[in-house]
């Protein structure tokens, strides 16, 4: 907390009512809890984690983010909060959870796609370790572990939040949409992975068609069990067809089936968070 900024702040800014430290490994991310709940970070402690330099100006970080995390700058606008008062009674810089999803994921898919600036070739480490850490947890439970706000909230708090109105969106013809695009995104994936084995030589059985469906349930469940599509919710339908959407596309680029469970994990990780996010 040292370096944070010690100037007394306006009275009428936001008040931190649990701060702590997220650590992965040898990083460490300032995290907070603000009085209404939010969640978020210390900026300059942020952007130290994933690989900025400790000089870097704010600016820097913001043409960073229009070019490889432009939803980040959404969340930044849509939070409403650009400076918080610390429990020290200093203030700081303040980054909406979800922001942290979104960095790491754009980095991975630059790094990915070759777009990546030769000069952010270093961040990709941190932000696959990162990404790593989200993949099991997510953001918003990292931070309330952290702060120890967990302590405060209801033990089904998150669960609540994620469940909210999903039971009166079932069969609605919005979720019969969905149940019909998570079928067809479905039929896509299996067509690409007979197409790229084939180009390999290589032909394609029902165990191989098996195992890419056991990667989305995995990367949707974190098991490896089947799922019953006709009992999934709205939003869970609709990140599935977004899982095998995806997974065509890394399968198209011949990407290895490990990184594409980071790669998918971490879509799952911040589409659930953008949702908590809305129904908070």
């Amino acid at each position: 907390m040292s370096d944070l900024p010690t100037q007394v702040a306006p009275s009428n800014l936001p008040r931190v009512t649990h701060y702590g430290t997220i650590r992965i490994g040898e990083l460490a991310i300032d995290c907070v809890v603000l009085a209404d709940e939010t969640r978020g970070y210390v900026q300059r402690q942020l952007m130290q984690a994933i690989g900025f330099r400790k000089k870097n100006p704010g600016t820097q970080f913001e043409r960073f983010l229009a070019e490889n995390a432009p939803n980040a700058l959404n969340l930044i606008k849509n939070s409403g909060y650009e400076v918080v008062v610390m429990p020290s009674g200093g203030n700081a810089k303040f980054l909406p959870a979800g922001i942290l999803t979104e960095i790491v994921t754009g980095v991975i898919d630059a790094a990915l796609d070759g777009t990546l600036h030769t000069q952010r070739k270093h961040l990709i480490a941190p932000c696959r370790i990162i990404n790593r850490a989200l993949a099991k947890t997510g953001e918003v439970a990292l931070i309330d572990e952290a702060t120890g706000y967990q302590y405060q909230r209801s033990p089904t708090a998150l669960q609540d939040r994620l469940n909210k109105k999903q039971t009166a969106e079932r069969r609605t013809p919005e979720w019969k949409r969905l149940r019909h695009l998570s079928a067809a995104s479905y039929k896509v994936m299996s067509e690409m992975l007979n197409e790229v084995r084939a180009e390999s030589g290589k032909k394609t059985g029902v165990y191989h068609y098996a195992n890419e469906a056991l990667l989305v349930n995995w990367a949707l469940t974190g098991s490896y069990e089947p799922i019953d599509r006709e009992l999934l919710p709205l939003p869970e339908l609709d990140l599935l067809a977004k899982i095998e959407i995806r997974n065509t596309i890394l399968l198209g680029k011949g990407i290895e089936r490990e990184f594409r469970k980071e790669i998918l994990t971490a879509l799952v990780v911040m589409n659930r968070a953008k949702l908590l996010v809305q129904q908070a």
